[in-house]
């Protein structure tokens, strides 16, 4: 059995006594101690080692003018509910005693499920009290994707994260679609609850992420920061060529003067 937190329960216990010669019927639930033989009682009074598991929101309900329903009623439990409940009676028919035992139910109590994006990742997690046969699948367009193992990440007082991390970027989804990811929580191999989410393939176009952006104004920065070199490196060439014509034009005019002419005044001839 598996109930989410802040959910009713009710545990199912029928009596039957083969007799109506019934005088006194005594119910008693417990839940299967640490050590062997040794029992928590929770109804009618709770054991002091259930006294911080059972919270004062939480109350016990019987049908207690029915010789025959015994079964009990767990309002708002928390993750600290999970466990193991067996219903015992002690009866006296005939004016003798004896003893009765169930064979006792296991519940499981859980948390919503939750899913959160880390770059190309979906991460899907939810929180429990006990890991044992607790596991957290994907779905992708209702086929199975992703792997099924979890992972667990002990708190305090025996409470468990489990999480299970999607690559969208690995899985295979048609173009310009999107692909519905749903997270499903097995218990013993029954399907509890499940939560979905719609992502673009990672072919589509849709709205950067903050990676994304960060990326582009980088590729835009480096672009022009190449672009300005390049400027610089054009505007140095140029200035290097105009300087090199400068200088063969002004020893080409000092070249082409006449072999008879002089620096200063220039003599002219005269002819008689």
């Amino acid at each position: 059995m598996a109930a989410m937190v802040g959910s009713n329960v009710n545990f199912r216990c029928h009596l039957e006594a083969g007799s109506k010669n019934v005088s006194e019927i005594n119910l008693y639930w417990y839940m299967p101690g640490v050590l062997e033989n040794d029992a928590w009682i929770f109804y009618p009074g709770v054991s002091s080692q259930l006294t911080s598991i059972f919270k004062k929101n939480s109350s016990f309900q019987t049908n207690p003018n029915h010789k025959t329903d015994m079964s009990l009623t767990v309002t708002n439990v928390s993750l600290f509910h999970t466990g193991t409940y067996v219903c015992y009676t002690s009866l006296r028919i005939n004016q003798n005693k004896t003893q009765r035992s169930g064979n006792g139910t296991s519940l499981l109590v859980y948390e919503q499920i939750n899913i959160s994006t880390s770059n190309s990742n979906l991460i899907c997690s939810t929180r429990v009290k006990e890991v044992e046969n607790v596991i957290l699948a994907w779905e992708c367009d209702g086929e199975s994707c992703g792997t099924s193992k979890s992972g667990f990440h002990q708190k305090k007082q025996r409470l468990f994260w489990i999480s299970n991390p999607l690559d969208m970027g690995a899985n295979k989804c048609p173009d310009q679609q999107n692909v519905t990811a749903v997270c499903l929580l097995h218990y013993m191999g029954h399907s509890l609850m499940n939560k979905s989410i719609q992502v673009p393939c990672p072919s589509t176009k849709g709205p950067l992420t903050d990676s994304q952006t960060i990326h582009l104004y980088g590729w835009i920065f480096g672009a022009v920061l190449i672009l300005l070199l390049l400027i610089i490196l054009i505007l140095v060439w140029s200035l290097r060529k105009q300087k090199l014509k400068n200088t063969e034009i002004e020893t080409a005019v000092y070249t082409n003067v006449p072999s008879n002419a002089r620096f200063g005044i220039l003599k002219p001839s005269c002819k008689g």
